[in-house]
Order: C-alpha cells, then sequence, then structure tokens
C-alpha cells in the first residue's frame, strides 16, 4: 500500500533456477500464493521438471523455462538468458523478483534490457561466501556488485546478517538493501508426537533428533554424523533422522557404517511430509557452516521444536540461545553434541524451548508478516518510478520508523 493508499495490483513474475523442492522453491511457493490472494498477478517462471511445476500450482501462473541447474553452461545458459528475455518483453510485468544464482544473473540482465519497471533481488545468501577460494570469491564478488548497482532497484534480505555481509562487501548502497526476514506457514493444528511417531513407524519411547537439508558442503552433515556419533555413546538409544538428499549421500551413509551408528541413524532422502517428521521428532538439529535465515529451522519452530545449531549468520537470528534452542560455534562438533545430549536429557526444557520457538515464529518470521512487507515494498517502488524524489524519502522514513536502520 502506498503512502496515498492506492493498492494498484501489479503484474509481479517471481523467477527462479533451481529443479525440484528446496529452502528457495519453499519460499517462492509461500511469498506467490500469498501475494496471489491480496490481489497480484502472479506468475512464476521455474525450472520446468516436473516438481518443480507441481509444487508451484495454486501460486500463480506457472511458466515452465528450461534452465539447468548447474555450474556455468554458455549455450544452455544463453537459451535461458534469451527465453527471459522474450518472456519479459512479451508480458510486460511491473515487478520482476528473482531468487537463486542463475536467475538472479540472466533474469536481472534480462529484466535491465527489457526495461522492466521494477527488478528485485532477494538475497538468501550470496554466492561469494568464506568458503570459497580466493580468486572465485573476488570474481563472483565484483558480478554481484555490477548486477546490485546497474542492474537492480532492490535487494531484499532474508534477514540482518545478509545485509550486514552485503554492507561489509560493499555490494550495493545501504538505501539499495532492505531486510524482509523469512517467514514459514503456521500450522493451525499440530499432530500429537506420539500420532506423528505411529504414522511414521517410529518407536514411541525413543528419543529422536532430526536434521533436514541438503547433503552438501554447506550444511556440514559429516559434523552432525560425528555429534551423533557423540551422543549415542552418552545416551544409548537416541534415532537420528536425516532428512534431504545431495552429492555426500554415499559418503555419509559410509562414515556411519564407519562410526558405528548405522542402525541409529535413517537417510530419508527427499520428504514432502517434513511438519509430520518434525512434530514426530524431540528435537531439530542443524550443523551449518553458512546460512541465509534458514527455513528448515523456523519450520522446526513452528512445529514446537527446539533447534541445537551452529551459530552463524541468521541461524543466531532464529534460535536465541537458552529461549528457542542452543547454539555452538562453527564446526565445534563437541559442543554441538554436548548440546544435543543437553536437551535429550531434559525433556522438560526441550518443551518449553519449542513452545518459545513457536511464539517468536508467530510474532515474527510468518509467511503472512513477510508478505505485506514485500507488497508494502512492490508498492513503493512502483510509485517511486514515477515519482522517485518524493517517494524515496517517504521510503526510508518507512523504513526508519519501523527500526530498519542504517
Amino acid at each position: 500500500m502506498s503512502d496515498h493508499g492506492e493498492f494498484r495490483q501489479l503484474k509481479v513474475l517471481h523467477v527462479v533456477s533451481v529443479p525440484g523442492v528446496g529452502g528457495a522453491q519453499a519460499w517462492v511457493a509461500g511469498i506467490t500464493s500469498r501475494l496471489s490472494k491480496m490481489g497480484y498477478r502472479v506468475s512464476i517462471a521455474c525450472p520446468d521438471d516436473a516438481s518443480s511445476i507441481s509444487h508451484f500450482n495454486g501460486c500463480g501462473e506457472v511458466i515452465p523455462t528450461k534452465v539447468r541447474y548447474s555450474k556455468l553452461t554458455p549455450l544452455s545458459d544463453l537459451r535461458y538468458f534469451v527465453e527471459l528475455l522474450s518472456l519479459l518483453r512479451d508480458r510486460r510485468f511491473d515487478v520482476v523478483h528473482l531468487s537463486a544464482a542463475k536467475a538472479a544473473l540472466y533474469g536481472r540482465l534480462a529484466a535491465r534490457a527489457a526495461s522492466v519497471p521494477v527488478v528485485i533481488f532477494n538475497a538468501h545468501g550470496f554466492p561469494f561466501h568464506d568458503f570459497l577460494n580466493p580468486a572465485a570469491r573476488i570474481t563472483l564478488a565484483t558480478i554481484e556488485k555490477l548486477l546490485s548497482r546497474y542492474c537492480t532497484d532492490m535487494v531484499v534480505c532474508c534477514g540482518e546478517a545478509v545485509r550486514a555481509y552485503a554492507l561489509s562487501n560493499n555490494i550495493a548502497p545501504s538505501s539499495r538493501l532492505v531486510t524482509i526476514e523469512n517467514g514459514v506457514e503456521i500450522p493451525e493444528s499440530l499432530p500429537e508426537r506420539d500420532a506423528a511417531r505411529r504414522t511414521l513407524g517410529l518407536p514411541l519411547e525413543t528419543p529422536v533428533i532430526v536434521t533436514v537439508g541438503r547433503l552438501a558442503r554447506q550444511k556440514a552433515p559429516e559434523n552432525f554424523l560425528q555429534a551423533a556419533a557423540s551422543v549415542s555413546r552418552e545416551v544409548p538409544g537416541v534415532r537420528f533422522l536425516v532428512v534431504g538428499d545431495g552429492p555426500l549421500k554415499s559418503r555419509l551413509q559410509a562414515l556411519a557404517e564407519h562410526l558405528g551408528i548405522a542402525t541409529s541413524v535413517q537417510f530419508l532422502g527427499f520428504r514432502d511430509d517434513v511438519p509430520l517428521i518434525l512434530r514426530a521428532a524431540d528435537i531439530f538439529a542443524l550443523f551449518s557452516r553458512w546460512e541465509g535465515l534458514p527455513l528448515t529451522i523456523l519450520e522446526a519452530m513452528a512445529a514446537e521444536r527446539p533447534v541445537v545449531a551452529t551459530a552463524v549468520d541468521g541461524n543466531v537470528e532464529a534460535v536465541e540461545h537458552g529461549r528457542t534452542g542452543l547454539t555452538s560455534p562453527a564446526e565445534d562438533i563437541d559442543q554441538f553434541a554436548m548440546n544435543l545430549t543437553t536437551l535429550v536429557r531434559e525433556p522438560d526444557r526441550a518443551r518449553k524451548m519449542g513452545t518459545a520457538g513457536r511464539r517468536l515464529v508467530e510474532e515474527r518470521f510468518c509467511v503472512e508478516r513477510m508478505a505485506r512487507q514485500l507488497s508494502d515494498l512492490y508498492q513503493r517502488l512502483d510509485e517511486r518510478r514515477q515519482t522517485p524524489t518524493a517517494v524515496d524519502g517517504a521510503y526510508m522514513r518507512h523504513r526508519h520508523s519501523h527500526g530498519q536502520t542504517d
């Protein structure tokens, strides 16, 4: 809504380049379904695999695109750019909102070439993280600086840690960086723990710890297994569920055998019943090396589960140590294991943390709040292109009045 109270039913295109169902896709599905209900004319340009198309059905108009989820592939990437450019020139969207690396790169270039009025990049994190080699990091950071400064009207950061990282790397002026925290759907009713366990075939009395995420370097699943082995030595009988898939899966299965915990760890692969699994578990764990503001943590909190996580980036924005969960330094396997063991041994404390986490999500990390803030941004940026000076000032005053300072 603009300061003048006029709501424009803008044509909005969300572009995501990652196939399947994961964090970026869940974010896009959540926000587009809300924006459609608010009156926006929403379209989603997504990969043309069946799972992606199915995932976005009901969220808006689904436009399949031929994008390869891999490293740079010049010929297919050029085709993807041309496909996006043709779409944007033909459909004349008011706002183009981009998520994930290839969408952010080729989508912003295509949007500027097609003279799209408002171009937004949603930063769930940046590809030039500290774990890259210096040459790759400098190259990717330079590309992002150029895109953010010359092809982007606003960079939406999913948390304050992401915005701080962008500022520290001089990615864009502070006036082009705004924080709109991730939000998740909050189920109105939750299945009872024992009922969820019966559905999944899990024993009722056994402590269960679950981790959800891509089995790749960022999530450090090998560290989680090391911690699981330590917990098992301290509290025999604990069951560990690993939800997700990725390039490290076979290596992790071999590691579980080597650590002697293969019978205690279940690799469940990709699942579409994560909320049920969270309710069946007692504790949610995430051993990330770097993050934006992970939806899995918010979903676990919405399911009233305490969180044990590494104290990196956006993790600490959601996990309040001692209140909604316990945190430990990155790579500190021993402390992570101690935190898990503590909550296994203190179930009443764990339940109180889960209740506090649910309240925090309701207050701060719900998808409705995120949608209202994003809608406000769309309206203000749309008005700014018509009266730039006046609305720029009004928008900055609005940000300060809501506690979003530079």
